[in-house]
């Protein structure tokens, strides 16, 4: 079974690159003969002929920045492969090469992949078929691919909690915007954010890798965040509250109001806006039930001195209190 899978990915891989070769304006009749050989193989004709249906979709992919991202570190992987001494197609068109490897990556992903997603509000524990636990936050989509050689996670959208069985023959790898997060066994948090990606190490070690190949190593109990392809500063993590949704709660510990309303925002379909000038950077702390939009805006309301107030679609409005008589 293993050996048969490895086979299709080497067709694949070849025939995205045999795909790219023959696009060229100019192929050379040696270079026809070798592809009519290595075609007559009904692995290698099916791959190729997958590749040639994929072809119609190219252009969007080609612009598909996870795709991209996919087929940049295929790239990657494969020029250090052939470093020692398997030079024979370097030639080819860089912006041909890469789109190739866009298609090579987008058969590679979407083959045998399986997709789970959470709603707003909602969260999702699932048992992953080597026994590991995914938990999905709010709002959350992942894409899941398990192969022989390692386990592999596509964290689309949201935030996920992993739990994962050790294989040491195959590690368990989390994509998440540029990073990638590689581990054996080990539990940690993997946040998709506006500005990156945040990631929470809860027990093991993990290496967390940035899209120009940087990486780290955390140890429990600290944080990284992932910006394109830069790896800030590891911290010290508060894993009790960066996790408490797990049980359904926010906890808050002076955190800014609006950072604080973002966050209550992610977890129900009634929103809440502040429009209390000023209020932006004020300190809150405390324990609200995700999805309790309401119990958090009078909560906020009664500490600084504020009104809630419905407007269009029943957000709920922050806002200064308007003294009597005024």
């Amino acid at each position: 079974m293993g050996d048969a899978r490895r086979e299709t990915d080497r067709a694949r891989h070849e025939a995205a690159d045999w795909f790219t070769r023959l696009s060229q304006p100019s192929v050379t009749t040696d270079a026809l003969r070798e592809f009519r050989a290595w075609r007559s193989a009904p692995e290698n004709r099916a791959a190729y002929e997958k590749v040639e249906r994929v072809w119609g979709a190219a252009g969007a992919l080609a612009g598909d920045p996870e795709v991209m991202a996919l087929g940049q570190r295929s790239s990657r992987r494969r020029q250090r492969s052939r470093r020692s001494g398997m030079t024979g197609w370097t030639w080819v068109a860089p912006a041909a090469a890469a789109l190739a490897l866009a298609i090579a990556a987008f058969i590679a992903w979407n083959v045998r992949a399986t997709v789970y997603e959470s709603g707003v509000g909602e969260q999702r524990v699932v048992r992953l078929e080597d026994g590991s636990v995914l938990r999905l936050n709010t709002d959350s989509r992942a894409v899941i691919r398990f192969g022989d050689e390692e386990r592999r996670i596509q964290l689309t959208r949201g935030e996920a909690l992993f739990e994962v069985a050790h294989e040491r023959a195959r590690p368990f790898i989390v994509e998440a915007g540029g990073a990638e997060v590689r581990a054996l066994g080990t539990r940690f948090d993997v946040r998709r954010t506006a500005e990156g990606v945040d990631v929470v190490l809860l027990q093991g070690v993990v290496q967390v890798q940035s899209g120009d190949d940087a990486s780290v190593t955390l140890k429990p109990n600290q944080r990284v965040a992932v910006a394109g392809a830069q790896i800030r500063p590891v911290t010290t993590a508060d894993v009790s509250r960066l996790t408490s949704w797990t049980d359904g709660r926010l906890v808050f510990d002076e955190t800014p109001l609006a950072e604080a309303v973002a966050e209550v925002n992610r977890y129900s379909a009634r929103k809440v806006r502040l429009e209390a000038a000023g209020m932006q950077g004020s300190a809150v702390s405390g324990a609200f039930r995700t999805g309790d939009a309401e119990a958090f805006a009078a909560a906020v309301a009664a500490i600084f001195d504020l009104q809630v107030a419905e407007g269009r679609g029943g957000v709920l409005i922050l806002k200064r209190a308007v003294p009597d008589g005024a």
